[in-house]
């Protein structure tokens, strides 16, 4: 199983005013804007930071949890939902409650009456992976576990268009290379390429995480997000302990930020060196889907998905 756990750190201080009142206070009974739960958030430079609260849920203690910034300010700019932690005890699930009709000086509070801090363990939504991890107190656990759904790798091999023709060879040459590295049976490949007949968002949907060759994490965005997206890590070659070499191109014909048709190379049968292909830079985290074009007589690497389980 691949499985990623990042430590997110909480500081305990402060307190607010006492009050009693249900769950569904909250003004959403259920804390939760369908859509947009999986959307990843910019915090960094934020702190997650956590203190027993004087203000009481159902005739019980609470902790409160804020999104703060560095001078613990509260971060008013970050929808949230209580979906966003889940806090254990004792085998137990605990009460998590949207602040923002209860206290306004929290995002979350969470019931946990006379459990102490040792015994409670938070796991934090994945969309904030970036927040600050200096402040974790003394006794208190938690984490965010990110299952991956995707793994992304480079090819070892340049390829010119006419090592292309179309999209099922392509693919062909990401399976080839996954076989030869040795990853998972039963996954599927595919190549991150786009013509004017198949976009790669209809090609490949991004449902999940998504992790290069070393089992790091290079984003959490989904959908049509990902390609926007800049990655935490530098996507790798299939053998993460391949020796890096000077070629950075890698053939996408992608370009997200433009509204005009692919520069494919012709949907990847011309050669011809004054037609065009769009590429990605494989040593960037912000350009590595498109950084520039290259004529179609160069050759580049490849970009390969996997679609498959691989937990």
């Amino acid at each position: 199983m691949i499985r990623f756990s990042l430590l997110l750190c909480l500081l305990w201080s402060g307190c607010t005013e006492t009050v009693e009142t249900s769950s569904n206070a909250s003004g959403n009974e259920d804390g939760l804007d369908e859509g947009l739960v999986d959307e990843p958030v910019s915090v960094s430079g934020a702190f997650l930071h956590c203190a027993i609260s004087e203000t009481e849920v159902e005739n019980q203690k609470t902790m409160g949890c804020r999104l703060e910034d560095q001078d613990r300010s509260k971060r008013s700019d970050v929808n949230v939902y209580k979906e966003d932690i889940i806090a254990i005890a004792r085998g137990n699930t605990l009460g998590v409650y949207i602040a923002e009709n209860l206290d306004v000086n929290w995002h979350w509070l969470i019931g946990i009456g006379e459990i102490p801090l040792a015994e409670l363990q938070l796991q934090i939504s994945p969309r904030f992976v970036d927040l600050d991890k200096s402040r974790l107190p003394a006794g208190l656990k938690a984490e965010v576990e990110v299952k991956p759904q995707h793994l992304l790798f480079y090819t070892t091999l340049d390829y010119s268009v006419s090592d292309l023709i179309d999209m099922e060879i392509a693919d062909g040459h990401c399976a080839t290379e996954a076989d030869f590295v040795g990853f998972p049976a039963g996954l599927t490949w595919r190549a991150l390429l786009t013509d004017t007949q198949s976009s790669s968002d209809h090609r490949v949907v991004i449902l999940g995480p998504v992790i290069n060759s070393k089992n790091e994490l290079l984003t959490i965005a989904t959908g049509n997000n990902f390609w926007n997206s800049t990655f935490g890590k530098k996507v790798l070659p299939g053998n993460p302990s391949e020796s890096p070499t000077p070629m950075t191109d890698v053939w996408t014909g992608i370009n997200p930020d433009s509204q005009a048709p692919p520069d494919d190379c012709e949907n990847w049968v011309s050669s011809d060196p004054n037609v065009n292909g769009a590429v990605g830079n494989i040593d960037s985290t912000d350009k590595w889907l498109y950084e520039k074009i290259l004529p179609c007589d160069q050759t580049a690497r490849l970009y390969c998905l996997s679609n498959g389980d691989l937990n």
